[in-house]
């Protein structure tokens, strides 16, 4: 880790999750898996990565399904949120985009807050989850390797930026402010966010382009 950014930014954690479950598309249908699995920049073995090899891994917080349930939406079986990695510990205000986590003899890191699906219940559910930080998050494969249920997910790398998967969510819905965070801080994360969300992102800055691999606030064509 380099002490000296992490130190700037708060990032002193000992991050480590659990899998509560592993699942994969077989067939067209998303089923769980008990053993150690191939993961490559495409996804999970054969589970081709629904959003490109920067979303080639899902992750929602088993934690968050009791919350919606206490919050009046009816039961709802894993994977509800068409995650691959149902996991505990790894809450989206703990996790920050670009962190890079060990999950068995392969390494991913954070590339962005999942987007929630409005046909899961409604377009209310999807715009609360975003706002309540209850989206969970996409990761990039940056070494393939073999996992399992049994692997744990350990923070061993983080961005310099030091922004919260909820506070990126919360800019997304509401625009910086609400979020609490300055316009020229989330452009830092455009190293790291999909490429396809970097424009997204800029329009709703609308701020001028930095140089982030200076530093400085210089404009860049």
């Amino acid at each position: 880790m380099k002490a000296d950014t992490t130190t700037r930014w708060g990032h002193g954690r000992h991050l480590t999750g659990r899998v509560h479950q592993v699942s994969v598309v077989v067939g067209g249908t998303r089923i769980p898996v008990t053993a150690p699995h191939p993961v490559t920049p495409g996804g999970l073995g054969d589970d081709d990565a629904h959003g490109g090899v920067e979303r080639a891994v899902t992750v929602h917080p088993w934690e968050h399904y009791a919350a919606w349930s206490a919050a009046g939406l009816p039961p709802l079986d894993e994977p509800a949120f068409g995650e691959h990695l149902t996991t505990v510990g790894l809450l989206e205000h703990e996790v920050f985009v670009g962190d890079t986590f060990r999950w068995g003899t392969a390494e991913l890191q954070v590339s962005a807050p999942a987007q929630p699906d409005p046909g899961l219940a409604g377009r209310d559910v999807a715009v609360r989850l975003q706002r309540g930080g209850r989206t969970g998050f996409h990761l990039r494969v940056v070494r393939a390797g073999r996992a399992g249920p049994e692997d744990p997910l350990e923070l061993v790398d983080v961005d310099p930026a030091g922004v919260s998967l909820a506070t990126v969510a919360l800019a997304l819905a509401d625009g910086p402010a609400a979020a609490g965070v300055s316009a020229e801080r989330l452009l830092l994360l455009r190293a790291v966010l999909p490429a396809d969300l970097v424009d997204v992102w800029e329009k709703l800055l609308a701020v001028p382009h930095l140089d982030t691999s200076t530093g400085s606030g210089s404009a860049v064509r």
